[in-house]
C-alpha cells in the first residue's frame, strides 16, 4: 500500500513538473513571437519613414534645381538683352551726322553726347578721333581694345576696366562714327559710353528669389561686377582668390570656378552657418561673364521639413500602437 502511494505521489510531482516546464516553454515562445512581431513593426515602419522622408527631400531639391536653373538662364538672357540695348544706343549715336560736320563745334558735339548720357543713365561718354584722341579733352585711348575694334567697324563692349579719365572701374560701350552718318562708309572716329558698375548691379537687383535670394555677376577673372551689396563690387571682391586663405569660402569658390569656365549648374554650399542654394549660367556676350542666383535652403524646404516631421511623428505613433 505504501509503495503504491509513493508511486502515485511521484507521478503527481512528475506531472506538475512537466506542466510547469511546458508552461515555461509556451511563455518563452510567446515572448519570442511578440518580440519578433515588434521588431518587424519597428523595422518595416522605420524603412517606410526613411524612404518617404528621403524621397520628399530629394524631390524638393530637384524641383528647386529646375526652378533656380531656369531663373539663372533667364537672368543671363536679361543681362545680355540690356547689354545689347547699350550697344544699340552706341551704334545709333555713331550715326549722328553732326559728329562729322566741320561747322559743328566740339562744344556742340559734346552737348549732343551729354543728352544721350543723361537720357540713358550712363556715367559718362566721349568722342575721339581716328587716332584715339578726345576732340574736346586730352583723352588718349588708342591702346584700348574697344577703340581698336570700333575703328574696325565693330560696336563692342569692354570687360571691366579702370577708366584713366574718370579714375573708376567701368564697362565701355563703343561704336564707330560713320562719315555723315552713312553706315559702312568711312569711319571718322569712335563714340563711347561709360557704364557704371552700379548700373549693372541695378539690373541684377531686379532679380528676386524668394525673401532671402538675390543675383550677382562675376567677370572672367572671378571679380564681382554686380551685387546687391555694391561694396563688394567697389572692393573688387574675388571669392576664388579669397578662398585661398579662407576655408569657409572654398565651397562657393568651387562653383565660381565653374562659372568663369563658362559652365551652367546648380549646387548647395554653406556660408556663415547657413546652407545656400546656387544656380549659375554664362552671360553670352563674349566677355566670359557669368550670373548666379542664390537663396537660403531653409526658406524653400520649410514645408518639406514640416511634412517629414509629421511623417516621423505618425510612424512613431504607429509603432507604439503596433507594439
Amino acid at each position: 500500500m505504501g509503495t503504491i502511494k509513493t508511486k502515485v505521489n511521484r507521478e503527481k510531482k512528475s506531472s506538475v513538473k512537466g506542466d510547469k516546464t511546458k508552461h515555461v516553454k509556451t511563455k518563452s515562445i510567446k515572448t519570442k513571437i511578440i518580440i519578433s512581431i515588434c521588431l518587424l513593426i519597428i523595422l518595416s515602419l522605420s524603412v517606410v519613414g526613411i524612404v518617404t522622408s528621403t524621397l520628399m527631400y530629394q524631390n524638393s531639391i530637384k524641383s528647386l534645381e529646375k526652378t533656380m536653373s531656369n531663373t539663372a538662364n533667364i537672368s543671363a538672357q536679361l543681362i545680355k538683352d540690356d547689354i545689347e540695348i547699350f550697344k544699340v544706343i552706341a551704334y545709333e549715336t555713331g550715326t549722328v551726322n553732326l559728329f562729322t560736320k566741320a561747322e559743328v563745334t566740339a562744344e556742340q558735339k559734346k552737348e549732343i553726347l551729354n543728352r544721350k548720357i543723361e537720357a540713358h543713365g550712363f556715367l559718362d561718354g566721349n568722342i575721339v578721333d581716328k587716332d584715339g584722341r578726345g576732340i574736346y579733352d586730352d583723352t588718349d585711348i588708342a591702346h584700348r581694345e574697344y577703340f581698336q575694334k570700333a575703328m574696325q567697324g565693330e560696336t563692342n563692349v569692354s570687360d571691366v576696366i579702370m577708366s584713366e579719365r574718370l579714375g573708376v572701374y567701368t564697362v565701355i560701350v563703343a561704336a564707330p562714327i560713320w562719315n555723315n552718318g552713312n553706315i559702312n562708309s568711312t569711319i571718322e572716329g569712335v563714340v563711347y559710353f561709360n557704364v557704371e558698375l552700379e548700373q549693372l548691379s541695378s539690373i541684377t537687383n531686379q532679380i528676386k528669389v524668394g525673401e532671402t535670394g538675390s543675383a550677382y555677376m562675376i567677370d572672367t577673372e572671378g571679380y564681382t561686377i554686380a551685387h546687391k551689396s555694391f561694396d563688394q563690387v567697389n572692393n573688387r571682391e574675388n571669392t576664388i582668390e579669397s578662398a585661398k586663405t579662407n576655408d569657409e569660402l572654398k565651397q562657393l569658390a568651387e562653383f565660381e570656378t565653374k562659372m568663369i569656365n563658362g559652365e551652367s549648374g546648380f549646387g548647395i554650399y554653406e556660408y556663415n552657418g547657413a546652407k545656400k542654394l546656387i544656380a549659375y549660367a554664362p552671360v553670352n556676350i563674349g566677355l566670359g561673364w557669368s550670373i548666379a542666383v542664390n537663396a537660403e535652403l531653409d526658406e524653400f524646404i520649410a514645408g518639406t521639413i514640416i511634412a517629414i516631421q509629421i511623417t516621423i511623428a505618425m510612424i512613431v505613433i504607429s509603432i507604439i500602437m503596433g507594439i
